[in-house]
């Protein structure tokens, strides 16, 4: 059963090699790339839009402040000619510039806000520019990894078939086994390399020694690879 076992792996083989060679292609790669970017577009967008309604509305509020104050300012001046005493004078002065002074710092955050939203209109517009660019790379990307895919695919279903034929004669449990470490990690069994595993080099227990000795396979408690005696 072993034998069928190694056999199959070594058909798989081949089909792995073509997997690998597709999944690592400059076509998958800037397929997966582009289309993680448009993935991402439509939370990038909103983050934009809830920062663009946040500075409008910082915005507005201060305006609002602004005219405010701008009204006791106009307030104030108008009454002074009705102050009486030097020191309601001193304390209307010194209220103006009060006034005044927070005006100033108003305009200050104004053109700050305004700054802020210059950038991230700006910012929309490159994500504009490379969501359009994102869309072409994945067209032109998507068309190709197919015509790739389709250039192998006569190949992986001749190797399909074979190995279907072949699971027929190997126990299911064993080919579970197989079908669920291959997805993890490959190959999925090695040979026996002296007392050690094929795979990650750990010495084996007397008892995992003596069953590979008697014909059986074991799993390395390690790295859990399917060991074999291919003596």
């Amino acid at each position: 059963m072993i034998t069928k076992l190694i056999k199959y792996q070594e058909i798989d083989k081949k089909l792995r090699d073509i997997e690998n060679m597709l999944g690592a292609s400059d076509e998958r790669k800037h397929v997966f790339l582009s289309a993680k970017f448009l993935k991402s577009i439509p939370e990038l967008v909103a983050k934009i839009d809830n920062k663009a309604i946040d500075l409008m509305n910082q915005l507005s509020a201060i305006k609002d402040k602004r005219a405010v104050l701008s009204e006791q300012l106009q307030y104030i001046a108008g009454d002074v000619d009705n102050i009486e005493t030097e020191e309601s004078v001193h304390y209307t002065m010194k209220k103006a510039d009060e006034i005044i002074a927070s005006i100033k710092a108003l305009d200050t955050a104004c053109v700050k806000l305004s700054s802020e939203m210059a950038s991230l209109s700006a910012e929309y517009d490159q994500v504009k520019v490379k969501t359009k660019k994102a869309n072409e790379q994945y067209k032109e990307y998507n068309e190709k990894y197919t015509a790739l895919k389709a250039s192998v695919q006569g190949e992986m279903k001749q190797i399909q078939t074979e190995l279907a034929e072949l699971r027929k004669s190997i126990d299911p449990e064993k080919m579970k086994k197989y079908d669920e470490k291959r997805n993890a990690t490959f190959p999925v069994l090695v040979p026996l390399n002296g007392n050690r595993c094929g795979r990650c080099g750990m010495e084996l227990s007397m008892k995992a020694l003596a069953d590979l000795e008697a014909g059986e396979v074991i799993e390395c408690d390690n790295c859990r690879t399917i060991v074999y005696n291919q003596k």
